[in-house]
């Protein structure tokens, strides 16, 4: 039986608050002899530690301003560098945004690719592994590296800010040529990220769509619509997820009797706190902070939430969504990136525009406060059948495993 390696590349994973969905994928890898997971940002302690025997973890140190200087320069030297510049002296619009995006791009993906040759690469066979990515940024760029030095199989995952050139500085994302030409295999997680990819300058040969999925945790039963419309809302406080548009919303509605719940750290959270003194008290507020991925889904099924509320102004394909999905919990989100292929208009939840105004979002609110539980309990029962069809873990990732032992 042959030895296989699986060596994957993510931002932060296990280390740090992000990538928490990766822990689900992790227990998929069985059929894996040894499987090396690099993170290639540094934050701090590691906070995910139980992980199979077979599983082991390196983190790069941390990155000074006198190192990155350096790293910049190294990118000076590789080709790939000289071929993209050409490509951007072309075009010249935002040239300088760009530059720097590119030099970034292949310094900081040089000295992940440094730092595995230098401490594990003699770990493995190379011949029998594959370096998979789990972002089409510098990781991508590391697991080509890492190929066409050795051997092996690369391979990327792409979801949202890796994919979606729009959704960074000029419009931009470097070296996308280059990976297209040396991965064997890219995974958009969604529908609407294939179609993006296929689109541009990616064509089917090695594009494959590879969802991501959720643990089973059950359905909450007895939940039904009452005098107290419950929802529920979990991201980072980050402009993206434009989590103040909710709090906006709610300061303006007088008619409904409204508990809204948030779940999810970040820095802007003392000046929501602020914010509430403006809220009217048909309306509560509950934080509840940073969650587990399985903690999350644990107090979804003991508390009775009506809707999961998503109003981002870009998405890949939310994991969070899911996650509430299994549990039964209908979904009222902005239809941006792959959210319609979780969540059909009046099926199992309901759609906003990506530029809704607040008004659109309370008459909304005020539909559902409003519905008859029999409508409501259907609702309920198409989020668990979209689940079930679209993201269960135990079947997604099984195949993507698969997927991937097919590349032997």
């Amino acid at each position: 039986m042959m030895d296989k390696t699986l060596v994957l590349f993510t931002n932060t994973f296990p280390f740090g608050q992000g990538e928490t969905f990766i822990d689900s994928e992790i227990a998929f890898y069985k059929e894996f002899t040894s499987v090396f997971i690099v993170a290639v940002d540094y934050v701090s302690v590691q906070r995910f530690t139980n992980l199979p025997d077979h599983v082991f973890v390196y983190q790069l140190p941390k990155l000074n301003v006198y190192s990155k200087f350096y790293w910049y320069l190294r990118a000076l030297f590789r080709p790939e560098f000289y071929r993209e510049l050409k490509v951007l002296l072309k075009g010249k619009k935002y040239f300088w945004t760009k530059f720097h995006a590119l030099l970034a791009f292949i310094g900081l993906g040089e000295r992940a690719f440094a730092y595995i040759v230098k401490n594990i690469s003699g770990a493995w066979n190379m011949r029998e592994t594959i370096f998979y990515s789990y972002w089409l940024h510098h990781g991508a760029y590391v697991a080509v590296r890492m190929k066409r030095r050795f051997g092996g199989k690369a391979v990327s995952r792409c979801h949202g800010y890796d994919l979606y050139a729009y959704r960074n500085r000029a419009d931009y994302l470097p070296l996308r040529g280059y990976l297209k030409l040396f991965l064997d295999k890219i995974f958009p997680v969604s529908e609407n990220g294939l179609f993006y990819l296929q689109n541009t300058t990616y064509t089917n040969e090695n594009l494959c769509l590879s969802r991501l999925g959720t643990v089973d945790y059950g359905v909450k039963s007895d939940v039904h619509i009452g005098e107290v419309l419950r929802v529920v809302s979990c991201s980072w406080f980050s402009p993206v997820k434009r989590v103040n548009r909710i709090l906006e919303t709610l300061q303006g509605i007088k008619d409904v009797r409204i508990e809204w719940t948030h779940i999810g750290g970040g820095i802007e959270n003392e000046m929501f706190v602020k914010e509430l003194e403006a809220l009217s008290p048909n309306i509560q507020v509950v934080f509840k902070g940073e969650m587990k991925n399985s903690d999350i889904c644990k107090h979804y099924k003991e508390y009775p939430y009506h809707f999961f509320l998503n109003v981002s102004s870009s998405e890949g394909i939310p994991v969070s969504m899911m996650e509430a999905s299994s549990c039964g919990i209908p979904v009222i989100a902005t239809n941006v990136g792959g959210v319609g292929e979780i969540v059909k208009e009046g099926y199992n939840g309901f759609l906003l525009k990506k530029d809704f105004l607040n008004e659109d979002l309370h008459e909304r609110l005020k539909y559902v406060a409003c519905m008859s539980d029999v409508d409501y309990q259907i609702l309920r029962e198409h989020a668990r059948a979209m689940w079930e069809e679209r993201y269960d873990s135990s079947l997604n990732y099984g195949r993507f495993v698969c997927m991937l032992n097919e590349l032997f």
